[in-house]
């Protein structure tokens, strides 16, 4: 959350700084409604949940990494319509905060898929503007590969119920955003895009609420529910406090975008009734 409100801010000081003094060529690349645009994105993420604290973030900022593809279609002059698929690494340590005692840790390579909205802060073609930030906001569905390492080996987290619970591997997502676009060319522009993605369930990291039952399950499932025997200390009881549901598990992700707008027929017949010198 914090990212989104730094480059929120980094916006805004931007808007009210930026001349005008590129208008003519905002003009010549801006696209209009019916056309399309493609998109690769690669940047940073960070993951938030059992596993992390906010208050550690330079400290122990425990990045990752994503990279994506995307498709658009300009559906007005402010409102576009856009789908992404995106492959994100997160990992989370409880070493260094203040539950370390518990001992626990993941990794986790995950694909997801999102459509959603995005809506320009002027109109594409307003000619007195040189850069147009943009919000998005929208949902889909992620794929939960959670994993840690035991005795050298990895370990997929979810099979073996850590906690009792057969829960999904096929959480929703609801994500939300904010992106400052340049152009580079006649069809191709950057982005730098920070959003942020919840997901609904709070098994991201595998955590969520209690241990479960020593008794009932296999000896290799309670070493890997419980960690603390590894750092030499007593385990935990059965169904003690193990994570925190009252907040669902998500990430942060910071990312550049070189987008590229698609040949059309809406692009040409607006192209060729340009005529404002380049």
């Amino acid at each position: 959350m914090k990212l989104l409100q730094q480059l929120a801010f980094i916006s805004c000081f931007w808007l009210l700084t930026t001349p005008t003094t590129f208008a003519q060529r905002w003009r010549y690349w801006q696209d209009v409604p019916g056309t399309w645009t493609v998109g690769f994105e690669a940047g940073t993420t960070r993951y938030a949940g059992d596993m992390s604290e906010e208050k550690d973030i330079f400290r122990y900022p425990r990045l990752g990494a994503e990279a994506g593809l995307s498709v658009a279609r300009r559906i007005g002059y402010r409102f576009s319509v856009r789908a992404d698929a995106r492959v994100y690494y997160i990992w989370g340590t409880q070493k260094h905060t203040r539950v370390y005692y518990n001992n626990l840790s993941f990794f986790s390579i995950n694909p997801d898929v999102w459509i959603g909205g995005k809506v320009d802060l002027w109109r594409v073609d307003d000619p007195n503007h040189t850069y147009n930030p943009y919000l998005l906001a929208g949902a889909g569905v992620t794929y939960l590969n959670t994993m840690t390492t035991y005795e050298g080996y990895y370990v997929k987290l979810p099979r073996f119920h850590t906690e009792g619970v057969n829960y999904s591997r096929y959480p929703g997502i609801i994500r939300y955003g904010i992106g400052i676009p340049f152009d580079l060319g006649m069809r191709t522009r950057i982005a730098i895009e920070g959003t942020y993605t919840h997901v609904l369930n709070d098994y991201l990291d595998d955590v969520s609420t209690t241990y479960p039952d020593f008794s009932k399950v296999h000896p290799l499932v309670a070493a890997i529910s419980d960690r603390r025997s590894e750092i030499g200390l007593a385990p935990n009881k059965s169904f003690a406090q193990r994570g925190n549901p009252s907040k669902r598990d998500g990430y942060a992700a910071l990312a550049i975008r070189l987008t590229y707008q698609v040949n059309s027929s809406s692009w040409n017949r607006y192209r060729n009734g340009l005529r404002t010198p380049f």
